[in-house]
């Protein structure tokens, strides 16, 4: 009998293989043939193709052309393809006896005329995917009169923007008496009225989000007790999604609500779900995407509390329902019950949770969304710390409007956001001992109801100004107390002002007596004594404070000081390098190309003579004569300087120019600022450029300064160098070919 099984098995196995292998060449072949009929064929400018139907008509696919305008067809065309082209309003006529038209993927913003007038037999309509708005002025009332054989019409995925409450019904759609299936988008202030009843026929009602807008939707209360669909159609899609959705029907007593994608069900009185599909007996299918459903739990009736713990409990909590109109208490605590998504339906009434040492670390924004009757929330002894420090914008508590007691002691909390209990204004008791808070950071200004704040057992040791502040007017309207034990607090002299503000309010901290300093802390304080030990701290600090002020202005001066000094040794370096610096701005930083090129090369001048206005005599008349004597080339300021040229650039220019610079010192050189600028500039060059000072020479004329006292600063390292010859004071002929001797062969050395 196995063998038999076995066989029979294998020989309908074949049978039906072979049936499937020849189906699928037939439908291959089929499908040859089909794409072999289709020819090119020519309307207006477009080229479209044909396809022959046996009766003499004709099926035109002008698809995917990019064509701007609808072309004209003839009268023996009965099926138009115009899917994705670039049309953008309708304005000619179209074969009177077409009975399939597609305009989807278009950019279809308008209607000129009634382009559906003279086309009464036309049973599809596709005018899904284009740029149509809902107004008036598009969807008029007699855009589909005429339109009487309409079987299909799909108005998906176009433009939503419009003002007000918008309908479908009435005129627009009540001439379309055979229509069978109707494609919507369901926008914000979409209404689907009682005129829906004139749709005898309509088997598909598809408002999805699949392939079209799905935003809010309104179905008045009648409408599944007038409409037909609800005892004659077949198929229905129900697709609410992305926002709020509301159906409301008085003959059944029931709203059904979409929030955020999640479709849920609020029962009145006795009815029950059975009660509202029983109204949809008739339909074989039923499709409602994008829907979580909600159970319910139904909780006897007079039943006020629920203890579920210690019960060794593991599973997060999902969204879950209940039924309990006299529910007041639910006890959760000591389970596994370690993640909290919900959101909870059905506890508006709850006035206690306790869900307690949990080991708990995810808490969703939305699981406390439905609690706004809860007094006393303790979630103590979790890890939800961290979710707490993601909510910035107070969502996870927004709804705990009439909590009075909340603890979120243990719970691994580093910081909380400000706004974190924004609306929480009824709390009478606020626990967050046993955390890891290093500040508190949670606004508090609100809470006019506040008698209690356990913070102890952080790792608080200051509190900011501003939290101070909400904190005193609290305590002069409620007296609150403040437990801050087990926090060591920073006694230094930056914490002075948190100091005194705790022994000012000491009544209102729990265990005063017991706190203690931070090790960190630079002072000792006795919180025993603490009128006595904050008068201590403060003059000690002021006296550091007056010590740190003098000597914060004692090494300000000093500094300024030796930086005065360092100027004053350096400002010749200092002016040299500003000099070079705007040189190479002015070359593009070809400044050093140019000087190098420059002594690879003869010097313009042999000689530039640095002297004073009442030496120019001395000058003009003998040593510049003896100098051309020699065949030198010599530069002098009152000559070769170049008129309208900033001063410092024409010295600076002549001294790079020259091989050589001789310094004529006489008295009144030796007062003059800008001669004592060509000396000092003199042996910088040498200096930093040419390898010493044997680049200049002086001329030291007698009265120059008082030999008695010492040698000016300006001339020293020069003489040091004996780089230097006297004028001689008396003008004999023997002194004076000394000095011109030993001058020459300084110069010819040069």
């Amino acid at each position: 009998m196995a063998k038999f099984s076995i066989y029979r098995f294998f020989q309908i196995s074949c049978t039906l293989y072979a049936l499937l292998v020849t189906c699928s060449l037939y439908g291959v072949s089929s499908d040859r043939e089909d794409s072999d009929k289709w020819k090119s064929c020519n309307f207006s400018e477009a080229t479209c193709k044909c396809l022959k139907l046996d009766e003499g008509s004709i099926k035109a696919d002008c698809s995917h052309l990019h064509l701007n305008q609808v072309p004209i067809f003839p009268h023996n065309v009965v099926w138009i393809n115009l899917q994705f082209n670039s049309i953008e309003n309708i304005s000619v006529s179209y074969p009177k006896n077409l009975l399939y038209l597609d305009l989807s993927h278009n950019s279809i913003f308008s209607f000129k005329g009634n382009p559906f007038d003279i086309i009464p037999r036309l049973k599809y309509l596709d005018l899904s995917s284009n740029k149509l708005s809902l107004s008036e002025n598009n969807l008029f009332p007699e855009l589909f009169q005429s339109l009487e054989s309409l079987v299909v019409l799909n108005l998906k995925n176009n433009s939503v923007k419009m003002q007000g409450n918008w309908s479908y019904t009435g005129e627009i759609l009540s001439e379309l008496i055979l229509l069978e299936e109707l494609q919507l988008d369901a926008i914000d202030n979409f209404l689907l009225s009682e005129g829906f009843y004139r749709l005898k026929n309509l088997s598909l009602l598809d408002i999805s989000a699949s392939r079209g807008h799905c935003e809010t939707v309104k179905i008045t209360h009648n409408f599944f007790s007038q409409h037909p669909i609800s005892s004659t159609s077949r198929y229905i899609v129900l697709s609410f999604s992305h926002r709020n959705t509301l159906l409301q029907s008085s003959s059944f007593e029931r709203k059904i609500k979409m929030i955020r994608n999640h479709l849920t069900f609020q029962y009145s009185h006795s009815t029950n779900f059975s009660t509202f599909l029983h109204n949809f007996r008739n339909f074989c299918r039923i499709e409602v995407s994008h829907w979580r459903p909600v159970i319910y739990v139904h909780i006897p009736e007079n039943l006020q509390t629920i203890y579920v713990n210690d019960s060794r409990q593991y599973s997060k909590i999902s969204q879950f329902g209940l039924i309990a109109p006299k529910l007041r208490h639910m006890f959760f605590q000591n389970n596994v019950l370690n993640e909290w998504i919900g959101p909870m339906y059905g506890i508006q009434n709850v006035t206690l949770i306790d869900l307690s040492n949990n080991f708990c670390t995810k808490l969703s924004s939305n699981f406390f969304v439905n609690a706004s009757g809860l007094l006393r929330l303790n979630i103590s002894r979790n890890s939800v710390g961290d979710n707490l420090e993601r909510d910035k914008n107070g969502l996870i508590f927004r709804n705990l409007v009439s909590v009075e007691t909340l603890d979120l002691s243990s719970n691994k909390i580093y910081h909380l956001p400000y706004l974190l209990l924004k609306r929480s204004r009824n709390i009478g008791a606020l626990i967050l001992n046993n955390n890891q808070l290093s500040e508190l950071n949670v606004g508090v200004k609100h809470m006019h109801h506040l008698e209690h704040l356990d913070l102890s057992e952080n790792r608080i040791d200051s509190i900011r100004d501003e939290i101070r502040q909400e904190l005193t007017d609290l305590i002069r309207l409620k007296n609150t107390s403040i437990d801050l034990s087990g926090n060591n607090v920073d006694c230094s002299c930056e914490n002075v002002p948190y100091i005194q503000w705790m022994v000012k309010h000491k009544e209102n901290f729990e265990r005063f007596d017991d706190y203690e300093c931070a090790i960190k802390s630079q002072k000792n304080f006795n919180f025993s004594d603490p009128v006595t030990s904050l008068k201590s701290l403060v003059v000690e600090c002021r006296s550091y404070t007056t010590f740190y002020i003098v000597a914060s202005i004692v090494l300000t001066i000093l500094v300024f000081v030796v930086i005065a000094m360092l100027v004053k040794r350096n400002i010749w370096t200092i002016r040299f390098t500003i000099y070079q610096c705007k040189q190479k701005v002015k070359t593009g930083g070809r400044y050093m190309q140019i000087l190098y090129q420059r002594n690879r090369l003869n010097f313009s001048y042999d000689i530039f003579i640095s002297y004073s206005a009442r030496d120019r005599e001395l000058v003009m008349n003998k040593l510049l004569l003896k100098l051309q004597d020699l065949n030198l080339d010599v530069c002098i300021r009152e000559r070769d300087f170049l008129a309208g040229r900033h001063k410092a650039d024409n010295i600076m220019d002549a001294i790079e120019s020259s091989k050589m610079t001789v310094c004529v010192v006489s008295e009144s050189y030796l007062k003059s600022g800008w001669r004592d600028y060509e000396l000092n500039m003199a042996k910088l060059e040498g200096i930093k450029k040419r390898g010493g000072l044997h680049y200049v020479y002086l001329i030291i004329l007698p009265g120059a300064y008082d030999l008695k006292r010492k040698c000016p600063n300006s001339l020293k390292d020069l003489i040091n160098e004996n780089l230097f010859c006297h004028y001689p004071s008396e003008e004999s002929m023997a002194e004076l070919d000394i000095f011109w001797n030993d001058f020459s062969s300084v110069v010819a050395h040069n």
